[in-house]
């Protein structure tokens, strides 16, 4: 089955993933791999395409708001950003889904509705929004806004995306029967708290401003990032005064799901915004300079995205920013998992703070613990059969956690391997049972 992947969901740790990832974007993997294999190289190719493709839509997005002195800025502010182009180079769905988001988008917003291909196109938004949902979950946020959108534009919800909509809901019912409900783990990470939503506002605010400065923070840099709020803020008057261009109807609820949503994952989450805010910075620059001559407003545009490209270059001369990194990660975990393939059942179970990476270079299962106690970590063992724990010092939680759980049980743990980042300790047989006796588990 497609869930079957080796990793072994721990509810206590929902947060670290659910039991299975939406399809779509494994399956545009799926053909690189069959023929070339884990090649990254070849996976980080497709990302760029995305990329490239995601900015070419953008593009089109925006072409009917923005003149094409602005609109080529944009372009390039987004295309030139370090913190965009270095996505290239994960394979996550990151940039698959900024791509559908904004095809979804265009479609849903600029399809001719009336014409005799109306069919055709209502079918096309069906099939771009169900691979936006297919490929990250929170795209589930645009049906909402699909009426939203309707209710607005046109006082009631049309044929056409009703449609649209059926065609999506049919695609995601197929997808359910064919690769299981794994994805509905998602849900149990949701459990908001006021706290949790006020720290999300401060902790996306402050990965929205790492788009512009990347890893710098002197004050010419924060003087900069205030220019940019401050044109955001004019923007944003401005574009309301003119009239909405729909795609922020599409934007507010993903920003909804993304705040209450526990889990923060920074800039990743904020990739479909991050266009609407540069065009906001762009459309309130344009209002200040329209009374001046072309050639000022022209120059101080020249002058933005100048200042702009300088924030970039502190994050591009950074030795860490890599052009593509291709291998498969530390060399010590390669090494790693090569013994685990060599020396360990592939029936063994692992417990370790990168199930899905280790179940993926050595075909064995594992499963990830949570650090809420000892007492939870022996039950997480004795639930999954574990037999193997691997710990690294390179992990926070490891070091606060798993390192001293281990030696704080050394009578039932043997060290099997050790390399300059990682240890691999065997669990006895035995040894969750062992413990329920002694009373350790309750």
């Amino acid at each position: 089955m497609y869930s079957d992947t080796g990793y072994l969901y721990n509810p206590a740790v929902p947060e670290y993933g659910p039991r299975s990832y939406p399809p779509v974007f494994p399956m545009f993997l799926a053909p690189l791999i069959k023929i070339w294999g884990l090649n990254f190289a070849a996976m980080k190719l497709e990302q760029v395409l995305f990329l490239l493709l995601a900015l070419v839509t953008i593009y089109f997005c925006w072409k009917l708001y923005l003149d094409f002195v602005y609109l080529f800025a944009l372009i390039a502010i987004l295309g030139f950003n370090p913190r965009l182009w270095a996505a290239k180079d994960n394979v996550l769905s990151d940039l698959p889904f900024l791509l559908f988001f904004y095809v979804t988008v265009l479609l849903l917003t600029r399809a001719p509705r009336d014409s005799i291909h109306a069919g055709k196109w209502a079918f096309l938004s069906g099939l771009a929004l169900y691979l936006c949902i297919g490929t990250r979950a929170a795209g589930l946020t645009l049906i909402p806004s699909v009426a939203i959108y309707d209710c607005i534009k046109h006082r009631k919800i049309t044929r056409f995306s009703a449609f649209a909509v059926f065609v999506c809901g049919t695609l995601l019912a197929l997808q359910r029967y064919v690769v299981g409900p794994g994805q509905d783990s998602y849900l149990d990470q949701l459990h908001p708290t006021f706290l949790g939503i006020a720290g999300n506002f401060a902790s996306y605010a402050r990965s929205l401003g790492t788009f512009w400065l990347g890893i710098s923070r002197g004050p010419s840099d924060l003087a900069f990032l205030g220019l940019v709020g401050i044109l955001s803020c004019v923007g944003l008057y401005f574009h309301f005064r003119r009239g909405t261009n729909w795609i922020e109807l599409f934007l507010i609820p993903y920003l909804v799901l993304i705040v209450v949503w526990p889990s923060r994952q920074g800039l990743r989450f904020l990739l479909p915004v991050v266009p609407f805010v540069v065009y906001l910075s762009l459309i309130g620059l344009a209002r200040l300079t329209a009374a001046s001559p072309r050639r000022l407003g022209i120059a101080g545009l020249a002058g933005f995205v100048m200042l702009t490209a300088f924030s970039y270059t502190h994050t591009y001369r950074d030795p860490d920013f890599a052009d593509a990194a291709e291998s498969e990660g530390f060399s010590s975990f390669e090494e790693l998992c090569q013994t685990i393939r060599t020396t360990t059942a592939p029936e063994d179970v692992f417990i370790c703070r990168m199930p899905r990476a280790l179940s993926l270079f050595t075909s064995r299962s594992a499963g990830v613990y949570a650090t809420t106690s000892d007492a939870a970590l022996l039950r997480f063992i004795d639930s999954i059969h574990a037999t193997h724990i691997v710990t690294s010092s390179i992990y926070e939680s490891d070091r606060q956690f798993l390192i001293p759980f281990i030696r704080n049980h050394p009578e039932r743990l043997e060290l099997v391997y050790r390399n300059a980042d990682f240890n691999l300790y065997r669990i006895h047989a035995g040894y969750g049972d062992s413990l329920k006796i002694a009373g350790a588990v309750p």
